[in-house]
């Protein structure tokens, strides 16, 4: 008996010592007990005790680490104002939920603050707004519940991701795709912001994890669950879903599904997108009424919306945008120590190919390939806003994953007991520079804006549309000064300010007028139109001009 487990021990397969099992990486490379150093040292009285504390309780050791990282990363933003980048994005969001929270819930007809009384302007499906302002309805108002929800969703779609790495790899390489998911540039800030992405990301990953499940085992419970999730991952943002598709049908193939798994497959997925394709129309309908304001500059309705998400083909051509792009991929989605890593598991991938094992990576291949086509196609979104690489955050973390696992995969037999050392410290290493970076680029609060909001709503009463012109550049469509007011109305750039367009406004309803003026030109310009003009100063600087129109 002695004689047999040293056999089986000398060929590196499973021991038992002491009644312990203990398993080594060569048979099961998924094991959670491979990521720590130590792992097949074993003691004369039995397992070696840093191993035996594992053993019992990694489960609880992985999660505490998932959660520190997540909240710890995260807590001091949960709190204040709306910060850039895209404060503008994010107070549409926080509008319709506060408009919920305000005048009832209607999910068909939710309001923007830019658009004087008419208010209605369908953006996104709802949903994400709707959980906020029930929390507002427990709670009170107030932004931290909006944050913490965004949260909660963001730590579904890490759940997500690590359920679906570990069936098409290795529970090992799911762990640290996930921990790396969570301390990424555009994870760290849009994971607490007070917006809609990470919601659709999570439905997409409960959708295509629950698809892989019923490719291999069809059980109603995956087959419901995926229906449920991929309608509403089509309908709060599609772009962020369709592209599974691809990776489904790779896996399909790998398996050789029959023909009738297929056309279920193909069930499954025509149900959200028959959801998606009747949201559109509504918004289409919805969008078609709004009025006919062509007076004010840049001024159009939500209704022919192709020339933004999709923009010209020759942009696509255009050398200097993909250079645009991949810069803020190597900074914002992998951070510039993450885009080396990045290489590297690629690099361990195409390896591991030449090797034979090809039909393992395949899947992930064919995932950030299909992130690849979604940026073809939404060719603009993507240029102008960095929020639209999300897609690129969970399959980019799986390969700096394979990058920090790459000396237990590749050096085993050379570095033995100092991998897993090794993969902590680049572990550390990214998330340091993913922090700092963060750091530097986002959460910044635009203060005199804040102020020029508060000033607003301290000067006018609840129910009046305010002309909102700040000190920076805007256009009507800006919410961001409005939301700070918690006013409805328009948002008039400086620059196209003038008398007639405030009495052509003043006609539709506007009640008052309010201008951040720092020169005595400006204000002379203004006092001009005729209205009786009241100022609130903000600095040595900058002053608040609120005129009342009526």
């Amino acid at each position: 008996m002695l004689a047999s487990m040293s056999n089986i021990r000398a060929v590196g397969k499973t021991s038992f010592q002491a009644g312990h099992k203990v398993v080594c990486p060569e048979s099961q490379k998924s094991d959670f007990l491979s990521i720590i150093p130590g792992r097949t040292q074993v003691s004369e009285g039995g397992i070696h005790p840093v191993f035996e504390i594992f053993r019992r309780y990694y489960v609880y050791l992985i999660v505490t680490a998932f959660l520190a990282l997540l909240i710890g990363t995260r807590a001091q933003h949960l709190v204040g104002s709306i910060d850039n980048p895209h404060a503008w994005r994010q107070s549409d969001t926080a509008w319709y939920a506060y408009s919920f929270y305000k005048d009832g819930i209607n999910i068909l007809k939710p309001s923007v603050c830019w658009m004087g009384g008419h208010k209605t302007v369908i953006l996104e499906f709802p949903f994400p707004e709707v959980l906020m302002a029930l929390a507002y309805e427990a709670l009170g108002h107030h932004l931290y519940l909006a944050r913490l929800i965004t949260l909660i969703f963001f730590a579904g779609s890490a759940i997500y991701l690590f359920l679906i790495v570990r069936k098409l790899a290795d529970s090992r390489l799911a762990v640290i795709a996930t921990g790396v998911y969570v301390v990424l540039p555009l994870s760290l800030f849009y994971s607490r912001a007070v917006h809609i992405d990470f919601f659709a990301v999570f439905f997409a990953h409960a959708m295509f994890f629950h698809l892989l499940r019923a490719l291999s085992f069809p059980r109603f419970r995956d087959i419901f669950l995926a229906v449920v999730a991929g309608s509403f991952a089509f309908l709060v943002k599609a772009p962020y879903a369709f592209y599974f598709m691809l990776p489904l049908l790779c896996v399909a193939m790998q398996q050789r599904c029959p023909l009738r798994s297929l056309i279920w497959l193909g069930g499954c997925l025509l149900i959200p997108c028959l959801l998606f394709v009747w949201w559109r129309s509504h918004a289409a309908t919805v969008n078609a009424a709004m009025p006919d304001w062509s007076f004010i500059p840049e001024y159009f309705k939500f209704t022919e919306m192709g020339s933004w998400y999709y923009g010209p083909w020759e942009a696509r051509l255009n050398i200097h945008h993909w250079r645009r792009l991949w810069g803020r991929f190597g900074n914002d989605v992998t951070s510039s120590v993450g885009m080396w890593l990045f290489i590297t598991g690629l690099a361990v991938s195409l390896m591991a190919a030449f090797r034979g094992s090809w039909r393992k990576w395949l899947p992930l291949w064919i995932w950030f390939s299909s992130v690849l086509v979604y940026v073809v196609i939404f060719f603009n979104l993507n240029l102008v806003h960095d929020y639209y690489q999300i897609p690129f955050l969970a399959v980019s973390s799986v390969f700096v994953a394979l990058g920090i696992d790459a000396p237990r995969r590749i050096l085993r037999r050379r570095l033995r007991k100092t991998e897993a050392i090794i993969s902590f410290v680049l572990f550390g290493m990214i998330s340091f520079n993913s922090i700092t970076y963060a750091r530097d680029t986002y959460f910044k609060r635009d203060v005199l804006r804040e102020q020029f909001g508060e000033i607003i709503r301290q000067s006018t009463p609840d129910e009046a549309l305010v002309i909102a012109t700040p000190n920076v550049g805007t256009d009507c469509r800006d919410p961001s000064s409005l939301f700070c007011a918690r006013r409805n109305g328009w948002s008039i750039d400086r620059h196209n300010l003038s008398r007639d367009l405030v009495e052509r406004l003043k006609k539709v309803g506007a009640s008052h007028l309010a201008v951040m003026v720092n020169d005595t030109d400006s204000l002379e310009q203004i006092k001009a139109y005729g209205y009786t003009i009241h100022l609130y100063p903000i600095d040595d600087n900058w002053q608040v001009l609120i005129a009342n129109l009526v």
